[in-house]
């Protein structure tokens, strides 16, 4: 790693003609030890360009160039001379971090003493104080407060509006029924032409149009579309198709169930290769 050092009476370029951010363009430098003192880094900018935006990090390393901090900031457009106190034998480089406008910059480096503040001068005498001006004249005087005006009498309270005829009535509202659930488990992958359920209900049921309140899940999608139907006495009216695990129920009107009316649900002619642990929760009414 090179390093430079940066004497008394002498001028050293330590970024040499940077064209951006960074620290490609900068030497390392320090300031030996000396008898004079010299400790006060001074840093001159040579701009070349319209630039808008030009600022330095000063940076110290303290392990012998391995790594390196932050020391302090340098904006060189607004400030392109500037000075900062340094430590001796310790290695320092410029680090650009906002370049813009121009394009490019050199920067060249000196120290010299810091100057020590002269002694400070005795205090002048306090001039007269100058003459009082006169007072000028009061205002008029202020008026009485009139008096409070007499509180108005309260009127009288208006009478009662008459009562407003009773509304009609409102229509009677449907009567609820109560849905009738019933649920037919086929587990494990299915068979070909496999009869699911047959049977009397039992109980009388009307089956909504579109078996709006059915539902049906598996555990495994169907490779292809897969078809069960619902007959009633052998005559089908719904079906329920499988396509991967997402089931649509098809039933262009409602159908009435007597007790002793028989459901059979079917599953297609060649059974699915994937289709499983089908359930048809077949949902009816009273």
């Amino acid at each position: 790693m090179t390093t430079l050092n940066v004497e008394r009476y002498s001028v050293t370029s330590v970024v040499t003609n940077a064209t951006g951010t960074g620290t490609s363009f900068s030497t390392v430098f320090t300031k030996p030890s000396d008898v004079s003192g010299a400790d006060l880094l001074v840093l001159q900018a040579f701009l070349t360009g319209p630039f808008s935006v030009l600022a330095f990090n000063l940076e110290l390393s303290t392990n012998n160039g391995v790594t390196f901090t932050v020391d302090t900031a340098w904006n060189a457009y607004t400030t392109p001379v500037a000075s900062f106190q340094i430590a001796e034998n310790v290695l320092y480089r410029l680090n650009c971090t906002s370049f813009t406008g121009g394009t490019k910059v050199s920067v060249n480096a000196t120290v010299t003493i810091p100057g020590t503040a002269g002694a400070t001068g005795p205090t002048g005498a306090t001039g007269p104080a100058g003459p009082t001006g006169p007072t000028g004249p009061g205002g008029g005087a202020t008026g009485p407060t009139g008096p409070t005006g007499a509180t108005g009498a309260s009127g009288a309270t208006g009478p009662a509006g008459a009562t407003g005829p009773i509304g009609p009535t409102g229509p009677t509202g449907t009567v609820g029924v109560t849905a009738k659930p019933l649920a037919i488990f086929a587990p494990g992958l299915g068979t070909a032409s496999q009869v699911l359920f047959r049977g009397p209900l039992g109980i009388a049921m009307n089956f909504p149009i579109n078996a709006s309140l059915s539902q049906a899940s598996c555990s495994t999608g169907a490779a292809a579309p897969a078809t069960f139907t619902f007959s009633i006495n052998s005559v089908a009216f719904a079906t329920c198709v499988f396509t991967g695990t997402t089931p649509a129920w098809t039933q262009v009107a409602a159908q009435a169930f007597a007790a002793s009316d028989i459901l059979e649900v079917d599953g297609q002619t060649v059974a699915d290769t994937t289709l499983a642990d089908v359930c048809l929760t077949f949902v009816g009414n009273g």
